[in-house]
C-alpha cells in the first residue's frame, strides 16, 4: 500500500496467531530494511490475527512498481528467476491449500490460489515452476477465482521437497507422499 500523502510504499500482511513462527520469520527479514510492527488483532468470531506492518521505504516502492499493475499483482523476470523449492514453499504457506481426500477414496489436492494474477502471469509462473523444479501445475477455475492445481503424479515430489522449508505451524498443510503412492499415482 501507499500511505496517503507519501510517495513511498510500505509492506502490510499477516497471519492468524497460530502462525506466529512464520510471522516472526517475516518480521526478521523485513527488519533488515526498516522498522516493523506486529500487532495482534482480535475480532469477535474470528481467530486472533497478527498484522505485520513496516514503515515506508523506497525498496517497497520499487517492488510495487515491478509486481503491480494498478491493484493487480503480477510476476516479473526476477521473481521467476528466483523460483526454487524454498520460494515455492513460501508461496504455498501464504497462498496454498492442501486437501487429503484419501478418506473418501479420492486423490489429495494441492492448489496455489494466487489472487489477482492475470491468466498470462499464471502461465508464466506455471512454466517457471515446470522448467525449474520439474513439476506441473494446471491452471483452473474462473478468471475471478483462478488457481494453480498440482498434477497428482507430482504430489509426492512436491511434498518431499517442501517439507524441510515448512514452518512448524504450517505443517498442517503437509500430506504424506505415501498417500499418493498408495493410490498408484
Amino acid at each position: 500500500p501507499v500511505r496517503k500523502g507519501f510517495s513511498q510504499c510500505y509492506f502490510v500482511g499477516g497471519h492468524i496467531e497460530k502462525h506466529a513462527d512464520y510471522v516472526e520469520w517475516k518480521r526478521s527479514i523485513l527488519q533488515n530494511v526498516t522498522k516493523v510492527n506486529v500487532k495482534r488483532i482480535e475480532k469477535e468470531g474470528h481467530q486472533p490475527f497478527l498484522r505485520i506492518e513496516t514503515r515506508c521505504h523506497p525498496i517497497f516502492q520499487q517492488i510495487r512498481q515491478r509486481l503491480y499493475r494498478g491493484t493487480y499483482r503480477g510476476v516479473d523476470s526476477h521473481f521467476l528467476k528466483s523460483m526454487d523449492w524454498e520460494m515455492l514453499t513460501i508461496l504455498f504457506q501464504d497462498d496454498g491449500c492442501s486437501r487429503d481426500r484419501s478418506h473418501v477414496n479420492r486423490n489429495p489436492e494441492i492448489t496455489l490460489g494466487l489472487c489477482r494474477l492475470s491468466e498470462g502471469d499464471f502461465e508464466l509462473l506455471r512454466k517457471s515452476i515446470e522448467n525449474t523444479l520439474g513439476i506441473n501445475f494446471n491452471i483452473s477455475g474462473s478468471p475471478s477465482n483462478r488457481v494453480l492445481r498440482l498434477r497428482n503424479k507430482h504430489g509426492p515430489i512436491f511434498m518431499e521437497n517442501i517439507e524441510s522449508f515448512l514452518f512448524p505451524s504450517m505443517k498442517y498443510k503437509f500430506i504424506n507422499p505415501d498417500v499418493w503412492l498408495a493410490r498408484g499415482n
